[in-house]
């Protein structure tokens, strides 16, 4: 049976998902009006849940010490709500900064992704906005710490 897995990702401007079918990318897309609210993320993701059918949905656990933003926050806290409510594996991870930054860790995934590999943005000069695509790399990132981890045996999961 195939693994199903929809990772999402909210940035201060944009939100995004990759939908992942046995660890090959499938669908990406990204959103502007569900930063408007909570509900309207919740929305969102419910739409995706509904539209992919995950077996997992992958969400990022944003430790205190991140530099990301209150709405990217709040963004990502109704995501895992959302997630919560549906009958589906919710998968929270903290994503390990392994790269000096979000460019190296977005080629790393392209070279791990091939299909990601036209995506991918050049990397930007200090005075340039984010590439708009960049969220769907964050997107692929959390969905990547989710297959990193070692799978629980069920007596482990019980703990």
């Amino acid at each position: 049976m195939a693994l199903r897995m929809l990772a999402v990702a909210a940035t201060t401007r944009r939100v995004g998902h990759v939908y992942l079918v046995n660890r090959r990318v499938e669908c990406t897309g990204m959103a502007v009006k569900p930063m408007q609210s909570t509900v309207e993320a919740a929305g969102w993701l419910q739409k995706r849940i509904n539209q992919f059918e995950p077996d997992v949905v992958a969400t990022e656990n944003i430790p205190k010490t991140s530099r990301k933003g209150k709405r990217a926050r709040a963004l990502t806290d109704s995501f895992q709500r959302t997630a919560a409510e549906n009958c589906v594996l919710d998968v929270s991870v903290e994503r390990k900064r392994a790269f000096t930054n979000k460019y190296e860790e977005a080629a790393f995934l392209a070279d791990a992704f091939p299909d990601m590999r036209q995506l991918l943005p050049p990397k930007r000069r200090y005075f340039d906005p984010e590439p708009h695509s960049m969220v769907l790399f964050d997107a692929l990132a959390v969905a990547y710490a989710v297959l990193q981890r070692p799978t629980l045996t069920m007596a482990e999961a019980m703990r």
